[in-house]
């Protein structure tokens, strides 16, 4: 073999799901996608949030406004099929992400607080949530995923 495509493995993702299932490599994700929650607020039973009032509360519940939205790179056409981790928690989204940020359902007794860390793609405690799995939601390839994040996005190595 005198050439290798390493491409996505470099990420630490396989290229298929056959690629995986044949076990002969171990790679880890070597990606997150983490920002803090900047608001909680809670919803009386008729209150509505986003555009168009795209969700209608019919109880008492709390949202989550995470500062991240499509055009950081999140995927725009994923809607309650996507969540994020927020204390090793699964929360799902409200509604379909805006530009700028995500709404995040927390329920009604919720301990989630503003400046809790929020995880959109990684590991939280136990919990875990993959950019293939974030492609699954929205019917893209973990390739789109990966390359669509907004490379003005904050970096640490």
């Amino acid at each position: 073999l005198d050439l290798v495509r390493p491409g996505i493995m470099l990420y630490g993702y396989y290229p298929s799901t056959a690629t995986q299932l044949e076990d002969r490599l171990q790679l880890r994700p070597v990606l997150h996608l983490k920002c803090r929650v900047y608001m909680v607020k809670t919803l009386s039973p008729g209150d509505s949030v986003s555009y168009h009032r795209a969700y209608t509360a019919s109880k008492k519940e709390k949202i989550a406004l995470l500062p991240l939205g499509y055009s950081d790179g999140y995927p725009p056409n994923t809607s309650e099929k996507s969540a994020v981790l927020i204390r090793g928690k699964r929360f799902p989204l409200v509604v379909s992400p805006t530009a700028n940020h995500l709404e995040v359902l927390l329920g009604e007794n919720s301990e989630v607080r503003a400046g809790d860390e929020a995880v959109l793609i990684g590991p939280q405690k136990q919990a875990h949530i993959s950019a293939f799995e974030l492609g699954q939601w929205s019917n893209q390839s973990v390739y789109k995923v990966l390359i669509n994040l907004n490379p003005l996005l904050p970096r640490r190595t």
